[in-house]
């Protein structure tokens, strides 16, 4: 009896982990679909002139919003760092609505989101940080930042402010993304 106990203990956990090179979902599918083709998109606006920068229109706002609930859910790097670039491709600050998503990643998924941020290039590192910094003030206003949780929160982004002292000049090489 208590063997069979076991197996369905030991069944029933294991079920719910993922395994290893199991498709994405479908939530998963849509958001990088949507962020590959939007990203070059803005990419091909930027080179035909480089003096404008796309602003984020109005019907992305919804793909974005399903990203965002999908990546606070379930904090996957890879989205997160897809997200970040979809902010580089639009970095016109007329439409605040992405820096207020990724300010809210952050919130809920710090850890996750640093490793994301990392995975940019350096260039790009530099380039977002604002965006971060803006929608990170957002997501905290009007909270009790004295909370331990919140707390924590903060030391990371300070330590992620902090890396970018290493990164000043990177913006000015020739080959800058």
């Amino acid at each position: 009896m208590k063997i069979n106990l076991l197996l369905l203990v030991l069944i029933l956990t294991t079920s719910s982990i993922p395994a290893e090179g199991m498709a994405p979902s479908a939530e998963k599918i849509e958001a990088i679909t949507f962020f590959n083709e939007a990203i070059q998109k803005g990419a091909l606006a930027f080179a035909s002139d480089p003096s404008v920068k796309p602003l984020s229109p109005p019907e992305h706002e919804s793909p974005l919003l399903r990203a965002q609930s999908y990546i606070r859910k379930t904090g996957d790097t890879e989205l997160i760092k897809l997200f970040l670039q979809y902010q580089v491709a639009y970095l016109n600050p007329d439409n605040d609505r992405p820096a207020r998503m990724i300010g809210e990643i952050f919130l809920d998924q710090p850890s996750a989101f640093q490793e994301g941020y990392e995975l940019l290039s350096a260039n790009h590192r530099l380039i977002v940080f604002p965006y971060l910094k803006f929608g990170w003030m957002k997501a905290i206003e009007g909270k009790n930042t004295s909370l331990p949780s919140l707390s924590e929160k903060q030391k990371r982004f300070d330590k992620i402010a902090r890396s970018l002292i290493n990164l000043r000049g990177y913006q000015d090489q020739a080959n800058a993304e």
